[in-house]
């Protein structure tokens, strides 16, 4: 997924969870993520990547084994 996609996809509450991950705080995920060269960047971008992967996976074994008891 692209820095693009990642964004279009993150909900309330990511930024909070990043934060609480890398021991910093919501306001400065937020301003990192607005920078692209900042030194964190990339590892910050790469929690929040992670989550929402996370939260799509879950999502999917979520429906899936919802259409196995509905049948």
């Amino acid at each position: 997924m692209t820095d693009e996609q990642i964004f279009k996809k993150k909900r309330a509450g990511d930024y909070d969870e990043v934060a609480k991950i890398l021991g910093l705080t919501r306001d400065n995920v937020r301003m990192t993520l607005k920078r692209p060269n900042a030194k964190k960047y990339n590892r910050v971008m790469g929690v929040l990547r992670r989550i929402v992967e996370l939260r799509e996976t879950m999502q999917e074994q979520l429906r899936a084994e919802t259409e196995i008891f509905q049948q």
